[in-house]
């Protein structure tokens, strides 16, 4: 025979999740009821038969946990099973206050339809076994009857003692077969509490056989004989109980199981003892802690990512969003309607994903937003799932979220690195060649000057070239800054005597429509640089400043010495130290994240035609790093803008240099190692102070002749960047030899790092082209001296 499907009553204020509800277990085959309120759902109750009950814990008049006291506090409705459902929202309500009502389970959304299914199914179980449970307890009450009945009529009736004996047998047999059969454990005791009846579920579940506990206390069945004598006494008190015990078994094992108990009376209602239904619920009972463990497990992974998450409906309603979710996007943390993606987001690239998503297309999205609700600007990596169960769709989305702003800038000033180095490298080849053509037109400038002295007009024709050669030797220096590869003069110079010396300059072409002011603060900013260069760097800062506020505002220098610590999160590349730090601040118009990427690129410029190269900010970086310096730049459109340069400061001063020696060239040799138009004009050079003067095209034929004429040679002076045999590696190879002849390397680039490494490795000299003839004399006689000296 079919077992009649159970009637489920659904007590939701949610009209859609109601729907849902209802859709499902319908689907399942129960009959199915609905209510919005609790007013509705006691009505309901008290006009027809319900065996389940789905309860909201949040209802519009009364709370689901009055609803379900009422419910259990009436004999009528008692046995109905009632599940509390509430939303993950909800914190302030227990689950222990929830059971206390009289609750049989607990359910927290969202769950799955299969559980929630589950759950349902679970809760037919239970109602199924009370009903044979009660069905039972009818039995036993109607056997007791007919036992009593029997009992009057052997009275009466001595005749049929026999027949009235075997029919009673017959009812014994009947009902124990009855108890026996039972799934649960049936146990009745007396007024004493002696074990009177125990069916064969409570032998295998124990592990005693019946006539071990017969006449037996009870007490021997619980791990605490105090909740034994508790059960007993409010079954006696009340006529039933419910409730979870803890029991012992035979072994001494410990298992929790739920009992129903009631007082068996006979007709006169005098107590005959107690009978309990009750089952093992060890299992179950961990199968609900593990559910809540791995409920809350969940619970925390989703609120204490630091990805944002969103769970999306197909109708674009945000169900749940973390607490990264709702800050990336704003989101109100309580509202009384749905929030939606359309609302919320407003960003095109980010709903067609979720929209893909629901189609079952995977969406992803990497780029700017700004959140609609605090304009905070964002780079986020926004990747959208569809939310299956079972390999089937559910017909939700995840919405996983990354906020990879400040990635994305460290991503921007690598590439900003990279390409001012490879933008350096080619500025310093083509210094070093320029440098090279502006050796030969110097020295032959400064030749012909010595040969026109009585010549006005020829003299001044000569002076000209030598000035238009140095003029060029000061651009090509610009470059190798831009490069970071350019020779400076440093010195110790204190940071604010730079700045005093030229805050009086400023007033010259800084217009009086500007206002100046000038802030020094600390003690300690003495750094190592070459003043010349520092001097071009803030005048270059300080007029573009001028330009930008189109010759009215404010211009602010502000100077302080900090450790690298306070700028770290600036700068995480700066190392560890004490700084100085220059601030260049304008009121002018600001620049966009688009021109501030920018801003260091060569020739690029955001003046009017003609007004600018777009060079001067990227001379300015180079200076800046070729002094092991950092610069930083803060601006947005309509704030104005702030460049500030951080260099590292030092303590010590250098010592005063030592009295110049001289000594006599006449007669000295020397090889060149050079390019043929560079060798003549340096040959007439030292020919006209007495030095014999040989030269080789390369260094692998100079090594040759130095080989065969090692001792007549008193220095070598070789290019650094000839490409068979260079400079530098000449002078290894004459070490190699164990020739001690001193080598002055010349170059129209050299890297500072370089230069450095090859002074240690014995290096004597090293000249920066283009020099004068006075340069390349004084590293020569520097040399000489030192040979002479050994």
């Amino acid at each position: 025979m079919d077992t009649p499907s159970l009637t489920v009553l659904l007590v939701d204020d949610s009209e859609s999740r109601l729907q849902i509800h209802t859709r499902i277990v319908a689907g399942e085959g129960y009959r199915v009821l609905t209510a919005e309120n609790g007013t509705d759902a006691l009505r309901i109750v008290q006009e027809q038969p319900v065996d389940i009950i789905l309860l909201d814990v949040v209802l519009p008049d009364i709370s689901g946990v009055d609803v379900c006291r009422r419910l259990k506090a009436d004999p009528r409705t008692y046995a109905a099973l009632i599940l509390l459902i509430s939303s993950i929202e909800i914190k302030s309500l227990s689950q222990s206050h929830g059971l206390d009502s009289g609750a049989d389970g607990y359910l927290v959304l969202p769950v799955s339809n299969q559980e929630l299914l589950s759950r349902i199914r679970a809760l037919e179980r239970i109602k199924r076994s009370e009903d044979e449970l009660r069905r039972s307890h009818r039995l036993i009450e109607q056997h007791a009857r007919e036992l009593e009945r029997i009992n009057d009529a052997l009275q009466m009736e001595v005749m049929e003692r026999r027949r009235t004996e075997e029919a009673l047998i017959t009812s014994e047999r009947y009902a124990r077969s009855i108890i026996n059969c039972s799934l649960d454990m049936i146990i009745t005791v007396d007024n004493e509490r002696r074990i009177v009846e125990f069916n064969d579920a409570a032998q295998r579940t124990f592990g005693y056989t019946r006539e071990e506990v017969v006449g037996k206390h009870i007490n021997i069945l619980y791990a605490d004989a105090d909740e034994g004598k508790r059960i007993h006494l409010t079954t006696v008190d009340s006529g039933s109980v419910r409730s979870e015990v803890l029991n012992r078994k035979k072994n001494g094992e410990t298992f929790t199981s739920r009992i129903a108990a009631s007082v068996l009376r006979n007709e006169e209602q005098q107590l005959l003892g107690i009978v309990g239904v009750s089952r093992d619920v060890t299992e179950q009972k961990q199968a609900e802690e593990a559910l809540l463990e791995s409920e809350e497990r969940y619970r925390l992974l989703f609120t204490q990512s630091p990805l944002g998450i969103l769970h999306i409906d197909p109708s674009g309603v945000i169900l749940h969003s973390n607490r990264t979710a709702t800050e990336i996007f704003g989101l109100p943390r309580e509202q009384r309607t749905p929030a939606t993606i359309y609302e919320q987001l407003r960003h095109p690239k980010l709903i067609g994903a979720i929209v893909g998503s629901l189609n079952g297309i995977p969406g992803s999205y990497q780029g700017e937003f700004t959140s609609p609700e605090t304009q905070r600007e964002f780079t986020l990596r926004f990747i959208t799932r569809a939310v299956t169960t079972r390999g089937r769709a559910a017909g939700s989305v995840i919405a996983i979220v990354e906020d990879i702003t400040d990635q994305t800038v460290v991503q921007r000033q690598l590439i900003q690195s990279q390409k001012l180095e490879s933008l350096g490298m080619l500025a310093g080849g083509i210094a070093h060649d320029f440098n090279n053509l502006l050796s030969m037109i110097l020295g032959n400038a400064e030749l012909l000057r010595r040969n026109v002295e009585q010549d006005p007009k020829l003299r001044k024709y000569v002076e000209g070239i030598i000035e238009v050669a140095h003029r060029g030797g000061s651009i090509s220096k610009q470059m190798l800054s831009f490069s970071r590869r350019s020779e400076y003069s440093l010195q110790p110079i204190p940071l604010s005597a730079i700045v005093e010396e030229l805050s009086m300059m400023l007033q010259h072409f800084i217009p009086k429509s500007v206002t100046i002011s000038v802030s020094v603060e600390g003690t300690n900013d003495l750094i190592q640089c070459d003043k010349g260069h520092i001097h071009q760097v803030i005048i270059n800062l300080c007029i573009n400043a001028k330009d930008a506020m189109d010759g009215r505002g404010a211009l602010t220098i502000t100077q302080r010495s900090l450790h690298s610590s306070a700028i770290a999160h600036l700068l995480p590349e700066i190392p560890e130290g004490q700084y100085v730090s220059l601030a260049v601040s304008d009121t002018g118009p600001g620049m966009s994240r688009d021109v501030l990427d920018r801003i260091f690129d060569p020739f690029f410029t955001t003046k009017a035609k003609g007004k600018g190269t777009g060079l001067g900010l990227s001379i300015v970086n180079g200076i800046v790093r070729s002094h092991n310096g950092f610069i930083h730049v803060t601006s947005s459109v309509g704030t104005g803008t702030t460049f500030t340069l951080y260099f590292p400061a030092i303590t010590a001063m250098p010592e005063a240099p030592a009295h110049r020696e001289t000594v006599n060239m006449n007669g000295k040799r020397v090889l060149i190692v050079d390019d043929a138009p560079l060798v003549g004009v340096l040959t007439e050079i030292l020919q006209e102070h007495g030095i014999i003067v040989m030269s080789a095209p390369d260094g692998i034929r100079a090594l040759e002749l130095l080989r065969l004429r090692s001792s007549g040679i008193d220095a070598v002076i070789a290019e650094h960047r000839k490409s068979m045999l260079p400079g530098s590696a000449l002078h290894h190879e004459l070490r190699a030899l164990g020739l001690e002849i001193p080598v002055i390397i010349s170059s129209g680039l050299i890297d500072p790092l370089i230069r450095s490494q090859l002074l240690k490795e014995g290096v004597h000299q090293i000249v920066q082209k283009p020099f004068r003839s006075e340069e390349i004399m004084r590293s020569l006689t520097h040399v000489l001296i030192r040979r002479s000296a050994v």
